[in-house]
């Protein structure tokens, strides 16, 4: 009994050293944190401007920027940044939404990547580049109309979603993806390992998964206990009023505005710890289309723009230049 006394109290001591120092062992069932991660006492913004912020939180979920050593404990009104790190503990649960609106959440043991987001309504562009390492997560992304360039697409180990409407799971492994979506949804999705073959489109309560190596399994209808089962793993939900997947127009201002296109080099899409995420998405039918397009137009302007220079240059010469003298009087 002594001996067993002895022990507990051991224990008990642990437990609370762990509490006190915020450390949560491996031995206790947390998830481990990725080598050399430190956490620190409140919480340092990263670098940039914020493309999104943390709205709910249960448990522990760690945030980390990029290429950082530092970790920080996920708390509601913190802002996210590029190339940020979203990772839940065994007992995490997480929500946050993006500056566009759409919403995330993800169910414990889960990590991922904001490798990209740029949302410029003034000029009607999104581009969102989310990188699924592992785990499920819950997309509610929204969809706008008469945009000139409207991107969001999550790369996990074996694929690639490209988002065309709104609302699905994502569940990843190393070798392993299931997509399966909800209502008002439509996605292309691409096997790392076929890039360039015709993507699996999903629609409304649809499934699909994506295999190392192997192109896309058949898609099938999804019975109501299985969206069910899967929504059991989500603590949180879009809020009353946010769950506005459905198409959105862009205000009057910036469907009228025509003074610049967003372009993003591509140096700036994808930051060196994410390279691979690039290089699989460049490869994309549906992404080097679209690349193609801009290309032409951005070299059919630099055609004109010099042109145009040379003509007015040309122009401005002929007026520097003296005028001949006129005859003298007969």
């Amino acid at each position: 009994m002594k001996i067993s006394g002895i022990k507990g109290l051991c224990w008990l001591v642990m437990a609370l050293g762990f509490l006190v120092s915020g450390a949560v062992p491996e031995s206790f069932g947390a998830s481990p944190l990725p080598e050399g991660v430190v956490m620190q006492e409140g919480f340092e913004p990263g670098t940039g401007q914020a493309v999104g912020q943390i709205s709910r939180v249960s448990g522990q979920t760690v945030l980390i920027h990029k290429e950082g050593t530092n970790g920080y404990w996920a708390r509601e009104g913190i802002d996210l940044f590029e190339n940020d790190t979203v990772m839940t503990l065994t007992d995490g649960h997480v929500a946050f939404r993006l500056a566009d609106g759409s919403f995330v959440t993800l169910s414990p043991d889960s990590r991922m990547v904001i490798a990209k987001s740029v949302y410029a309504p003034e000029k009607t562009t999104r581009t969102t580049f989310i990188n699924m390492i592992k785990g499920k997560a819950r997309f509610v992304v929204k969809s706008f109309v008469e945009s000139r360039r409207n991107e969001f697409k999550v790369k996990t180990a074996t694929s690639v979603a490209g988002v065309r409407g709104s609302d699905f799971i994502i569940s990843s492994t190393d070798s392993m993806t299931e997509i399966t979506t909800l209502e008002h949804t439509e996605l292309e999705v691409f096997s790392l390992a076929a890039l360039d073959a015709a993507p699996v489109v999903l629609k409304d309560f649809e499934n699909t998964t994506v295999p190392l190596g192997m192109p896309p399994g058949a898609v099938r209808k999804i019975q109501a206990e299985e969206v069910d089962r899967l929504m059991r793993e989500f603590k949180f939900s879009p809020l009353p009023g946010e769950q506005d997947s459905v198409k959105q127009e862009w205000s009057v201002a910036a469907r009228t505005e025509t003074a610049e296109i967003l372009m993003v080099d591509r140096d700036d899409l994808i930051y060196s710890d994410v390279d691979r995420f690039w290089a699989d998405v460049n490869r994309l039918p549906m992404l080097a289309d679209d690349f193609k397009v801009r290309r032409s137009f951005l070299i059919g302007s630099e055609i004109r723009d010099q042109n145009l220079l040379l003509t007015q240059q040309r122009s401005e010469d002929i007026q520097e230049q003296e005028l001949p003298d006129f005859p003298g009087t007969p």
